[in-house]
C-alpha cells in the first residue's frame, strides 16, 4: 500500500471523528474564553454541548436518510 493509499484510507474510515474532534476543540477553546480557566467546567459543558449535537446530527441523517430512501 503507497503512502497516498493509506492516507486516504486513514480519510475515508476516520474524516467524521477528525471534523468532530476539531469541532470539539474549538468550542473548548471558545468555552475558556467564556467560562475563565476552570478546565472541569469547560470540558463537562463542552463534553455535553459536543454530544447532544452529535446524537441530534445523527438523528436528523438517519431521519431525512429514512425520507429519501421511502420515495
Amino acid at each position: 500500500m503507497n503512502p497516498f493509499g493509506l492516507a486516504r484510507w486513514i480519510f475515508d474510515k476516520f474524516w467524521y471523528w477528525m471534523v468532530w474532534s476539531t469541532i470539539f476543540a474549538l468550542l473548548m477553546l471558545l468555552l475558556t474564553n467564556v467560562l475563565g480557566n476552570d478546565h472541569v467546567v469547560v470540558t463537562v459543558c463542552s463534553f455535553f454541548i459536543f454530544w447532544g449535537t452529535n446524537f441530534t446530527m445523527d438523528y436528523l441523517k438517519e431521519r431525512v436518510f429514512q425520507k429519501v430512501v421511502r420515495r
